[in-house]
């Protein structure tokens, strides 16, 4: 009777084992995932050093789930604004890129929006525009985080109106400081893809 009784105890103990392993591993991500992408430019206006700026530049990446997007981006200054150093003219030279998050609310909606950030770094320098030789440059530190109202023209093609703030940091330029470079900027976006 002892030796049923084990043999029932084991039989038991290895059932409830193999439940468990037949259960699977509780994740916090699982299931079948969407993938997309997308990418496009983006015209942005903001202020350096006081001064009008237009930069230009693009992102895109891998769209999980139609929520939340992990990808790269870049900018660059493309209109000229004076460096405040007296003498020869010498004009801003900027551009950063890093990575770029984003989560998307309610994407499949006609107008929904997203928020993200860029993280990354860059490059401010003086350039001449009559001689062959910068004046200096600056390796910079850039956190750009925003938000947009989005409206899903076709099925694969979307269009962005938001806002961000760059923090710049790291400058030791003559003449100007982080928070030069640093402001609020009003962007628009277009996007292509797999969304």
């Amino acid at each position: 009777m002892k030796i049923l009784s084990a043999l029932l105890t084991i039989a038991l103990m290895m059932f409830l084992v193999a439940g468990q392993a037949l259960a699977g591993d509780e994740v916090l991500v699982g299931g079948n995932i969407d993938s997309g992408g997308y990418g496009g430019p983006v015209i942005k206006i903001s202020q350096i050093n006081g001064e009008t700026a237009v930069l230009m530049g693009g992102y895109g990446g891998w769209l999980i789930n139609h929520t939340f997007l992990v990808g790269g981006g870049f900018f660059g200054l493309t209109n000229e604004i004076e460096a405040p150093i007296t003498g020869e003219k010498y004009y801003f030279d900027l551009g950063y890129s890093g990575l770029v998050l984003e989560y998307i609310n309610n994407s499949h909606k006609l107008v929904h929006y997203s928020v993200g950030t860029l993280i990354g770094a860059g490059e401010v320098e003086y350039d001449s525009k009559t001689s062959k030789e910068d004046y200096d440059s600056d390796t910079i530190f850039v956190v750009e985080p925003g938000i947009n109202l989005e409206l899903n023209v076709t099925s694969s093609f979307r269009l962005g109106f938001g806002v961000s703030y760059r923090y710049v940091s790291g400058v030791r330029l003559e003449g100007i400081n982080d928070e030069d470079l640093s402001g609020a900027t009003a962007n628009l976006t277009l996007k292509f893809g797999s969304f």
